[in-house]
């Protein structure tokens, strides 16, 4: 079987040595495609950087707009975060020149997910409460859940629990119809963090367990992460020992990267361990390397500044 890019760098050349500009355009886009979904994100870069190069002058906007999310993604996933959000708001700009509301909302969450990373919370929440409004309108209840769920933890990170718990409400009642809409789990979650964070572990249990019947929850491993992450917090019923044992299990289940890190970090919150302590602060640091968004820089700084 010929490995699909191959097949497509053959298409290219063959275009290239024909002149055949339109010809040569397509297999750009679709080579974007492909290393994007080999997660071969530096190439991916080089052909959609290409690609706008050729079509730069054409009026072929919604090509365009769409060459700058696949590179935007691009971008993100090399942690290049300005430079992505460069490629969203240009992004952004096309789709409202072409009143796509939907698109509109689209761009407006991905845009808002790097501002948050970046530590920019003003334009973050600016453009979440856009999405939202665009969302609600057009009745995108899916959407309207999103930018909610992601208002919320917003709010919740700057200690404005009641304006977070406003906001997870609302997007509980936008699924009256109990569809378990696929980020209904980040609510769901998010008010399971709020009941930790007021110290009513029982209520977070509560929500914890809603969050086990979403079918959605199977599909989403973050999910299942973050449930397995406040589900030690929310059954001990104040047993620190019990919620050691059952982080260090976790721990066997992811003993490297990101999620062994916040493992570490919980377990150090919560015992003082200076071996998780510093496991957590090592991995974080390679990850900010890679990575540079403002959650890593806050639990970074927090392990840090700590005796």
């Amino acid at each position: 079987m010929v490995d699909a890019r191959a097949q497509q760098l053959v298409l290219l050349r063959e275009a290239e040595e024909r002149a055949d500009q339109p010809a040569v355009v397509a297999a750009l886009a679709r080579l974007t495609e492909r290393c994007l979904q080999e997660e071969d994100y530096d190439a991916a870069v080089s052909y959609c950087r290409r690609y706008l190069d050729l079509v730069q002058g054409f009026e072929i906007g919604p090509l365009i707009a769409v060459a700058l999310g696949n590179l935007g993604v691009a971008e993100r996933r090399r942690g290049n975060y300005e430079e992505a959000v460069r490629c969203y708001e240009r992004q952004l700009d096309l789709v409202r020149a072409a009143e796509d509301p939907e698109q509109m909302g689209v761009v407006l969450g991905n845009v808002a997910v790097l501002y948050a990373k970046l530590g920019n919370a003003a334009r973050a929440f600016a453009c979440f409460e856009e999405a939202r409004r665009i969302a609600e309108l057009i009745g995108d209840v899916e959407g309207a859940i999103y930018a909610l769920a992601n208002l919320g933890s917003l709010h919740r990170e700057r200690r404005d629990l009641d304006a977070a718990r406003g906001c997870f409400d609302r997007a509980l009642e936008l699924d009256s119809d109990r569809s378990a809409h696929v980020f209904l789990g980040d609510v769901l979650l998010g008010h399971a963090e709020l009941e930790l964070d007021l110290g009513d572990p029982v209520a977070a249990r509560s929500w914890l367990d809603r969050v086990a019947l979403l079918p959605a929850s199977d599909a989403r491993p973050d999910l299942r992460f973050r449930c397995e992450l406040l589900s030690p917090r929310a059954s001990s019923g104040g047993d620190h020992e019990a919620a050691l044992a059952a982080l260090r299990a976790l721990l066997a289940q992811h003993p490297e990267g990101e999620r062994a890190a916040k493992v570490h970090h919980l377990i150090y919150k919560i015992s003082g361990d200076p071996l998780s302590r510093r496991r957590a602060r090592v991995i974080f640091r390679q990850l900010y390397a890679q990575r540079p968004d403002m959650e890593l820089q806050r639990l970074l700084a927090e392990l840090e500044a700590e005796p």
